[in-house]
């Protein structure tokens, strides 16, 4: 489809059903004006080009810096916290993020709001306070999130890789800041460094604008071009990069990383030409298809075979319009460690296949049919999201291309890729290693990263260049997944709630005919239950076993089938093993035959448990190196749901397990229990009876009918108030604060919802914005099952678990009384936003899909939870949100808490770790001690 908008024409999907209009502003800044009148959330979102590569270099981090001050206030709304309050009270939400090249704000919001927000958003760009007395506090909380990343390996490995470039190119600097890079000098204060940068490159021709909204076409570029007019232009262009990315005559050489967690990854790295001149054609998709491909006779498994890698990824990774790199990483194991040589001959044996038989125009050929499917069908996206990638697909397309460019492939000209292949030689390598066993002499000063970097020997590489043929490398055969079926069942927008079409002893099947999205897309879920699926820690590890060797068994018949669109998923759940399929309805049957025969042969090995073991152990170890506030909120978790198991008790359970053990869990899993299944989409009866028939087929023989309890949920008795410390490695200490709702009933989870909302900002504002506590702040509503709760979480790198609870503790006693008394018309606007939220029409098939699984889950079959929620939460009145807030927040004999600390050390036997809170020292005995929802 085109649509003509003035002189420019912009080609979209045939599903794309909004309209769009370029426009461009007399100061050169340059706008997509997005028109939906069935938005029910507007958003904008400004790109501009702008980043960390232009930090000066005796300010690191000030880009960075400077995204954060944009959001403390302008001339026109001083109030640091307006903005953000303003969206939050109308349903929306912000956030910003600099990398090397951008900057990009956002923001999306209930759509009839979107004028005032815009109003306030401009202003970013137009007069911005830097108020003197916010640089500080928002300086310790750059420092606060640079501290957060201390044993982030993705970037401890980035601080060793930039110690080893050219230390002339701008990706050798620190990109975030710290405190220390954003310090006031001698005659040389930050603020006025930031106010000098703001004003040299925040040009308006550097900035791509889009504005999403209900409105039509012509409003919306009112509104653009009335608030952002004023955004001053400047002289500033960004300066081209031409240093090299690598000292000269410094490659090939290696770099070995020692990681925090227990990692083992092997990757080829390339310094390439630009990529994005060329994009149209395509060219490194290509030779990514073919040398990432998984399925038979690809370099993942012939890695396999040699027992060297658990799994690859290839692909671009640093994209700019100066230059670009190229990377195969090979997710290794021990022995892949040990015989790392022999992984990176096996990579450019597969590299040279590639570059004499590969460049053929059947890759290409099915590539482009493939992604004109996925352009025909696209699904929509989220406002907030698509204006993000819009603004930034406007600097590297024509306003034109920019919704097709991404999908539509050139002819096929083979001499494309190989300009590329060209510089995928041993020459040009950088190889990297990241494991535990590596030997360093170096460490990054940033960061603290051990590392080494070495050449490579002459002989190493000649050995690279010229590979021994391996037998068991081959190119990927026609894919049998494509789609060729893509009619519909019944004409668009037929949709109904799901019916039970098979029910028998141990099998519920349910479908439901849903075209009203027109694409020819379906999704199948089935769970298999059993009692034993997670009812202790061993049969925990045993069960994701079973799904892990069940995954590793489909890996190269299920990889054509995900290339062709046919996502697949398979995991172990609270009271099973569920599997989703969903993509094209066409060729999904051959996907789901191939998963439950092999569900009822299991074709294991005792070579592949013990690898997968090991990874599965590994991974679990590495669980307890999550950021502090991500395992504080996980064992608020663990603690309250029944049955529920820590990392370190599945752990423990997982090292006494051998290959018998698998074989004869599998046996008794698959005996008993039940089975659920559900077709969704552009399915028929006749369909979903078919897919039915092949479960009945390979599963339902091996079943003993059984009913399988849910999870539950305890019960914090009135008044009660428990404190758990965690010990970690992290410097960073983390708090989590549970406060638990009385019931799953509508009513009650309505309010807490709803309060959670209210919440949510002022928490952030204060303890962020204002007290400074640190980087990650947030107030939000922890659903477990069906009962509410708040969960108030702080991570910061100065104060304590018990100096964060007392923070906590006084925002709620202040903030429980002022949420009392809070206005009606603020109430209202909350109550609207969230009403707005959760009627909003759903824009894809997996959102419904989601919903009506649940529902199934929870054996709601009249499906109408959504629906009895918005009718609870439209008679709420504030007086009952009152008494709940009162509850929670003021009454101490009425609260109900479960408090999380994580630090550096445990606590001392004996002694409360928080004030008025019972210790927990055994997690299963404080379960075993609680009453549950459900008794």
């Amino acid at each position: 489809m085109i649509a003509r908008h003035g002189n420019i024409e912009i080609e979209r999907s045939p599903a794309d059903n909004r309209n769009y209009r370029a426009v461009a502003l007399d100061n050169g800044l340059e706008a997509l004006v997005v028109s939906d009148p069935q938005a029910e959330k507007a958003a904008a979102a400004l790109d501009i080009n702008v980043g960390s590569a232009n930090d000066p270099e005796a300010r690191e981090g000030l880009a960075h810096f400077l995204e954060h001050m944009l959001f403390l206030g302008t001339e026109k709304y001083p109030d640091p916290g307006e903005y953000s309050r303003f969206l939050a009270e109308h349903g929306g939400a912000d956030n910003a993020m600099t990398s090397f090249a951008h900057t990009s704000h956002f923001f999306d919001i209930d759509a009839a709001h979107l004028e005032n927000a815009l109003d306030r958003f401009a202003q970013f760009f137009i007069a911005p306070c830097f108020d003197a007395e916010r640089v500080d506090g928002e300086r310790q909380i750059i420092h606060a999130e640079y501290s957060s990343q201390r044993r982030a390996d993705r970037v401890r490995s980035f601080a060793a890789w930039r110690k080893i470039i050219n230390p002339a190119h701008p990706l050798a600097r620190l990109p975030f800041g710290n405190a220390a890079t954003l310090a006031d000098r001698p005659g040389a204060a930050v603020r006025d460094d930031l106010i000098e940068f703001y004003r040299r490159t925040y040009s308006a021709h550097l900035m791509k604008l889009v504005v999403l909204g209900r409105e039509p076409l012509e409003v919306l570029e009112d509104w653009t071009r009335t608030r952002f007019a004023a955004v001053p232009r400047r002289s500033f262009e960004p300066p081209r990069i031409s240093a090299p990315l690598y000292p000269e005559k410094f490659l090939p050489a290696r770099l070995d990383i020692a990681p925090v967690r227990d990692l083992r990854t092997i990757s080829c790295s390339f310094a390439i030409p630009a990529v994005r001149p060329q994009q149209q054609a395509h060219p490194l998709a290509l030779v990514s298809h073919l040398l990432g491909h998984e399925g038979r006779g690809s370099l993942l498994s012939a890695l396999k075979a040699r027992g060297w890698a658990e799994g690859l990824n290839v692909g671009v990774g640093v994209r700019h319009r100066d230059f670009a790199t190229f990377a195969i990483t090979v997710n290794a194991t021990p022995a892949g460690i040990a015989n790392h040589d022999g992984v990176v001959a096996l990579v450019f044996a597969c590299l040279e296949l590639i570059g004499k038989r590969g460049v053929e125009r059947r890759y290409h050929d099915e590539l482009a049919r493939l992604a004109r499917l996925g352009f025909r069908f696209m699904e929509k996206s989220e406002p907030g999201p698509y204006a993000v990638w819009l603004g930034n697909a406007l600097h590297y397309h024509p306003t034109a291309e920019v919704l097709t460019a991404p999908w539509l492939f050139d002819d096929f000209d083979a001499a494309a890729p190989r300009r590329y292949l060209r510089s995928l030689i041993p020459e040009n390598a950088l190889v990297s290693l990241i494991s535990k066993k590596v030997a360093t002499d170096a460490a990054a000063p940033d960061y603290g990263t051990r590392y080494r970097a070495q050449a490579i020997p002459e002989a190493t590489a000649a050995r690279w260049r010229e590979p021994a043929r391996d037998r068991a490398l081959a190119l990927p055969a026609p894919n049998p997944f494509v789609p060729t079926r893509l009619e519909l069942t019944a004409a668009p927008p037929l949709r109904a709630l799901p019916t039970r079409i098979v029910s028998r002893p141990g099998f519920d099947l349910w479908h439901c005919a849903d075209v009203e999205f027109g694409k020819p897309r379906a999704k199948f879920y089935f769970e298999m239950r059993s009692p034993m699926a997670n009812d202790s820690p061993r049969h925990a590890a045993l069960g994701a076993l079973l799904a892990r060797m069940t995954n590793d068994v489909l890996e190269e018949f299920a990889y054509p089938a995900v290339l062709a669109g046919q996502t697949f998923a398979l995991s172990r759940r609270h009271r099973g093993i569920t599997v989703r399929l969903s993509g094209w309805n066409d060729k999904q049957n051959l996907l789901l035959e191939r998963v439950a025969s092999t569900l009822r042969e299991r074709p294991f090995t005792a070579r592949r448990f013990d690898r997968q073991k090991s990874e599965y152990a590994r991974g679990l170890r590495n669980r307890e190196e999550r950021k502090p506030y991500q395992r504080a909120a996980s064992e608020v978790r663990t603690l309250l749901i029944e049955p529920n198991w820590s990392a370190k008790a599945v752990l423990g359970a997982l090292e006494t397990l051998n290959f018998e053990d698998l074989h004869d869990y599998a046996a008794r899993f698959f005996a008993g229990g039940e089975i659920a299944a559900f077709a969704h989409g552009n399915v028929s009866v006749a369909d979903a009876e078919e897919l039915g028939a092949v479960l009945e087929r390979e599963l339902l023989p091996l079943l003993d009918p059984r009913r399988v309890a849910k999870a539950r949920v305890a019960r914090l008795e009135p008044g009660t108030r428990f404190g758990r410390r965690l010990a970690s490695e992290h410097d960073d200490h983390a708090l989590a604060v549970y406060l638990q709702g009385r019931g799953g009933g509508v009513a009650e989870r309505a309010k807490m919802v709803l309060i959670a909302r209210i919440l949510e900002d002022r928490f952030f504002h204060e303890l962020r914005t204002e007290r400074e506590i640190g980087y990650i702040v947030n107030a939000d509503l922890l659903s477990l099952r069906d009962i509410p709760g708040i969960v108030f979480l702080i991570q910061s790198p100065q104060h304590g678990p018990e100096i964060l609870c007392r923070h906590v503790d006084s925002f709620i006693e202040r903030f429980g009384d002022a949420l009392s008394e809070l206005p009606g018309a603020v109430f209202e606007r909350h109550r609207t936003a969230l009403d707005r939220a959760l009627s909003r029409a759903e824009v894809r098939l997996g959102e419904r899909t989601t919903r009506y699984w649940n529902e199934i889950d929870r054996e709601n079959f009249k499906f109408d939870r959504l629906e009895r929620f918005i009718e609870a939460l439209r008679s709420l009145a504030w007086d009952e949100c009152a008494e709940t807030v009162r509850d929670l927040l003021v009454d101490r004999k009425t609260a109900r808490a479960v408090i999380v600390g994580v630090s550096k050390s445990e606590a001392p036997a004996g002694g409360e770790l928080f004030q008025d809170a019972q210790s927990i020292i055994d997690a299963g005995a404080f379960k075993r001690a609680r009453r549950y929802f459900d008794d």
